[in-house]
């Protein structure tokens, strides 16, 4: 009776800190990136604050899991990060392929929060390194498959809810606007792959350096635009 108790306590601490981690991104997480309307009159230091902040919050919520699951993900370094490399493979083809035919279907050009920064990185660099290497692969592996994963028991709903979710965010969702829902398909997709790693792994490590390793690629190739 009092194990069944515990176990109980412990779901319900789960279910709340879950809750509490998703509002703390709502209010803070999304804040911390620039929109199309601000990206021209931005305070650098203001969106940092708010990136650490929330990073700060999530990271202290789920920093039992986070030591542990480290400890069991670097006793296999490397061997794990070749399969980070290879779902990045996976991640950043279905990227390139779904844009392209979002484009030939919509003929409107995807465009989500990262592709905002690219344009001023030369006068945000540290904002940019921040974003794209240490905030959003961190966070958005709290949110999207440790909190949404305490939530939902499921694990294909789990994954589809995950996938769905992340899409949206990235790309927001118009419901007046088909080609936008169409252009958060290849995010989507994403999203769920990323999730089922999660899943079969139960390591929030790998999502963690496989989105590491796309964002500091999508860096590379994109900065050598516009630092050209």
């Amino acid at each position: 009776m009092e194990k069944t108790k515990k176990k109980q306590n412990i779901f319900r601490n789960k279910y709340i800190v879950a809750i509490f981690s998703i509002l703390i991104y709502l209010i803070f997480g999304i804040m911390s990136f620039p929109t199309s309307s601000s990206v021209d009159d931005f305070n650098a230091l203001y969106y940092i604050i708010l990136g650490i902040f929330t990073l700060f919050v999530l990271v202290f919520l789920y920093f039992g899991d986070i030591k542990s699951e480290f400890k069991d993900f670097k006793k296999h370094f490397f061997k794990n990060i070749l399969l980070c490399f290879g779902i990045f493979i996976c991640c950043f083809l279905i990227v390139i392929i779904g844009n392209n035919l979002t484009f030939l279907i919509t003929n409107v050009k995807n465009a989500n929060t990262i592709s905002l920064i690219f344009p001023n990185m030369k006068s945000l660099l540290f904002y940019t390194l921040f974003v794209m290497i240490i905030y959003t692969p961190i966070v958005e592996s709290i949110i999207f498959n440790k909190a949404i994963g305490n939530l939902i028991k499921n694990r294909i709903l789990f994954v589809i809810v995950s996938g769905v979710l992340f899409g949206i965010m990235q790309v927001g969702i118009d419901f007046n606007n088909p080609s936008v829902i169409i252009s958060s398909i290849p995010y989507m997709i994403v999203g769920m792959l990323i999730t089922t790693m999660y899943v079969k792994k139960k390591n929030i490590f790998f999502p963690v350096f496989t989105w590491i390793i796309y964002y500091a690629v999508q860096l590379f190739i994109q900065s050598s635009a516009y630092w050209a």
